[in-house]
């Protein structure tokens, strides 16, 4: 039974948009989302460093909260997109307007957590992921003492349960089941014909193992750089994995 819905952000969200009022130097064609999930205020250095980086359009979006400071930053960012959700939604449905909103081949996704130092993308970094011709490529994840974190998954069964294993380390271009916290280097058509994440399903766990095991079963490959790294400056968000009415209809 296939449970997945036929047409990609097919959910219609309310959201505001602030900025994009003047054109990015842009030097690849990528877009980069920024993904904010808490009310915390957004960093003027993150966008300070994104706009250098020569991205083709860069949209950062959040759920509504007076404390994201979105009217001053897009005052001093009229480059940056700023999309505030209006409604109660997952890091899914927010990603999945996100993509729909640009018209850049790749994207580039960073949770807010990620950004608080300097972002060591580039065009010739770009250039090398497209040339793997892959859906998704993932960075390799620190704590902010340079400690690995999780960024290699692999599906399991125990006792007919489902189960993922993990490992901080993985070599250059080896296989993993999902992104790590989202972040990663997406195919944006590929994204879009996957159908995106599934807004019928409420937990932000399975609602992204939903998305990433269709892709795996679909054919499509996520894999894991070496040369690609990102560390967190604060509190690490922890996935829930609670097996709730989300992970039956992940199952079924």
């Amino acid at each position: 039974m296939n449970t997945i819905p036929l047409t990609f952000n097919r959910r219609n969200i309310n959201f505001a948009g602030l900025g994009g009022r003047e054109p990015l130097k842009s030097t690849m064609p990528v877009t980069c989302i920024v993904l904010n999930r808490t009310p915390a205020l957004l960093r003027q250095r993150t966008f300070e460093s994104l706009v250098k980086c020569g991205f083709e359009k860069i949209i950062s979006i959040g759920k509504n909260s007076g404390s994201f400071g979105t009217e001053t930053l897009s005052r001093k960012f009229p480059q940056v997109n700023f999309i505030t959700v209006l409604e109660e939604v997952t890091s899914g449905d927010m990603l999945n307007i996100a993509v729909s909103e640009t018209a850049s081949p790749y994207v580039l996704i960073l949770p807010q957590e990620l950004t608080a130092g300097k972002i060591s993308f580039n065009a010739q970094m770009a250039e090398r992921f497209i040339q793997k011709k892959q859906f998704c490529i993932v960075p390799h994840l620190y704590t902010s003492s340079l400690q690995g974190l999780p960024v290699s998954f692999s599906p399991a069964s125990q006792k007919s349960v489902f189960t993922v294993n993990s490992a901080t380390s993985s070599a250059d271009s080896s296989p993993t089941l999902y992104a790590a916290d989202y972040a990663g280097f997406y195919d944006r058509d590929r994204f879009i014909h996957l159908g995106g994440f599934d807004y019928t399903i409420t937990s932000d766990y399975w609602q992204k193992l939903d998305f990433f095991m269709r892709s795996w079963l679909w054919g499509e490959k996520t894999s894991v750089s070496s040369a690609f790294e990102f560390s967190y400056a604060d509190e690490i968000p922890q996935d829930d994995r609670t097996s709730n009415l989300s992970y039956l209809r992940f199952y079924l």
